[in-house]
């Protein structure tokens, strides 16, 4: 019993508490996918866009700016975050 909670501690309670505080490397989205992605949701003015692990807010921001839609960003990284309003 007590090496299934050191399993489920090391495998999913432990890395979940790293990206939290520390964060995983970002992976900035090339400009040109971000357009081909807009182009290709075919968004309307009542949808809303939302994105998991929003990182610096990119991809919202160009969403938004865009299709003028409500959008909501998920970022699981403090720093990210944080960064996110710099942008």
């Amino acid at each position: 019993m007590d090496f299934l909670i050191f399993l489920i501690l090391f495998i999913i309670i432990l890395p979940t508490i790293y990206a939290a505080l520390i964060g995983v490397p970002p992976a900035f989205t090339d400009n040109s996918l971000i357009q081909d992605i807009i182009k290709n949701s075919k968004l309307k003015k009542d949808e809303v866009f939302y994105e998991l692990g929003t990182g610096t807010g990119r991809m919202i921001t160009a969403v938004s700016k865009r299709q003028n839609i409500k959008v909501v960003g998920f970022e699981l990284s403090p720093s990210l975050f944080y960064n996110s309003f710099k942008t």
